[in-house]
């Protein structure tokens, strides 16, 4: 049977996949790969910092990104010192080893929001404090092992066939047989009210962080090895329009990867319903439910432009279509995902119809002798009132400021950008109903420049949506 060790083991194989494909870096269990989990980790805290004003969907990615660097954070200690995982009165994963209990998803959720100031190394040197040096194997002593001699049946003695004629023996073969099948239908009744009982106890959990405007969930199948999840609003990495077949590729790389982790933790949400529901002594004597539990769960993601439908069974081997069409992921390399100082074709084409020649990058650390010059930049951006230096409050009537975080950069890399509030009205609108993607050009006017100044120029032009 599908146990939480397999469920766990299977969830860090994931993330180790994720680790390569999306950041390039190699986790592999080792000492070694610990700074890559590190630089996995402050990435992650940072942007928990920068977006942390949006609390409920922002809660719920630091959740699933825990358990995804958790399960392999545990899966490193369990090959350091054993244990196994186990599950808690409040559905909470945790690794018993020896005795004492570890929360190795816990703490990478603390790491994240910055409540834990230990880094792994010392967070595991503190485990192997509590623990032997040596860990040894607990063997349970299997002596005096009760042995339960199976009773002979008793033999049968002078049987008599006594005499009946066959209307008898065909009236008391039918009344059995309408027996049995009254006992099957009675049995695939409550089974059914068991299973539709599962299903919507599992729809109403993961439906409960979800926003119903956007996200609609339903739960089939037997004992929830159907989840179908309808979004009603646009994705954005669906909006490909005008984008290289390079970008096109690169984002449908990356739609999959979120749906493969929103089904990670969906079949981490019915593993914890399915261990609720073994406490049911009738469930175990359930063949259906049992049969469930080694069966292929199926998560369908209907957008408002694809379907994507994607099966994994209990070996971690998964099928996916988009549009009933087979999908193999692209060989896109590391250095292929763009980001900050890496413009993406659909930048360099904008890029070369400005006549720019130099990046956001570029110009930050080389600011002085760059003044005048046209740069490209691409990441999110937000309204925002920084008004400072050179770019002082004198401007504010005629140029509005947003913040622009670089797609690939980090907290420190971002630059405030300085808008004409006629040319570029209906950016200024946008972003008064929240974050857009942009792509753009900016250039660092010589007659606001200031020496030391903070990463500030002039919108020239701009391609962005929401």
């Amino acid at each position: 049977m599908f146990t939480v060790n397999d469920e766990m083991k299977q969830a860090a194989e994931y993330a180790i996949k994720v680790a390569k494909e999306k950041f390039g870096l190699i986790l592999d269990y080792s000492d070694n790969s610990l700074p890559n989990l590190e630089k996995l980790l402050e990435q992650a805290s940072q942007q928990y910092r920068s977006q942390v004003g949006n609390r409920k969907p922002l809660d719920n990615a630091i959740n699933r990104t825990a358990s995804i660097w958790g399960s392999y954070l545990g899966e490193v200690i369990r090959r350091k010192w054993g244990g196994e995982w186990i599950i808690d009165e409040n559905s909470k994963r945790l690794l018993s080893i020896n005795g004492l209990a570890f929360f190795p998803i816990l703490y990478i959720y603390q790491r994240i929001t910055g409540q834990q100031q230990k880094n792994v190394k010392q967070y595991l040197e503190q485990i192997a404090a509590k623990l032997s040096p040596e860990p040894t194997n607990l063997v349970q002593s299997m002596s005096n092992r009760a042995e339960i001699a199976a009773k002979p049946s008793p033999q049968p003695t002078n049987l008599i066939k006594p005499k009946s004629n066959r209307k008898w023996i065909y009236t008391a073969l039918g009344i059995s047989s309408v027996c049995v099948i009254l006992f099957m239908g009675v049995l695939f009744i409550r089974s059914e009210n068991r299973n539709k009982r599962f299903n919507s106890e599992l729809q109403r959990t993961i439906s409960e962080n979800a926003d119903p405007s956007k996200d609609i969930y339903s739960v089939g199948g037997s004992y929830g090895t159907i989840i179908t999840n309808t979004e009603l609003t646009d994705n954005f990495f669906e909006s490909t329009d005008g984008l290289s077949e390079s970008d096109k590729l690169m984002y449908q790389n990356a739609i999959v990867m979120l749906n493969e982790l929103n089904c990670l933790s969906y079949r981490i949400e019915r593993l914890n319903l399915i261990t609720e529901y073994l406490k049911d002594k009738t469930y175990p004597y359930d063949i259906r439910f049992i049969n469930s539990q080694n069966g292929i769960l199926t998560c369908k993601i209907q957008t408002t432009k694809n379907l994507y439908v994607l099966s994994f069974d209990n070996n971690g081997e998964r099928g996916i279509t988009i549009n009933g069409a087979l999908y193999t992921s692209s060989d896109i390399s590391p250095s292929d995902i763009y980001g900050y100082g890496n413009s993406s074709q659909a930048l360099r084409e904008l890029m070369s119809k400005n006549n720019a020649d130099l990046t956001a990058k570029d110009v930050q650390y080389d600011m002085k002798n760059d003044v005048g010059k046209n740069f490209g930049l691409e990441g999110t951006a937000e309204i925002c009132d920084y008004y400072n230096w050179g770019y002082d409050s004198s401007i504010e009537s005629e140029y509005f400021c947003m913040e622009v975080t670089p797609n690939g950069g980090t907290y420190d890399e971002h630059w405030y950008i300085y808008s004409d509030r006629v040319s570029f009205d209906e950016l200024y609108q946008d972003l008064l109903g929240g974050q857009v993607s942009i792509q753009m050009i900016g250039c660092i006017d010589p007659r606001y420049f200031e020496e030391n100044q903070q990463n500030q120029a002039t919108l020239i032009s701009a391609q962005w949506w929401k």
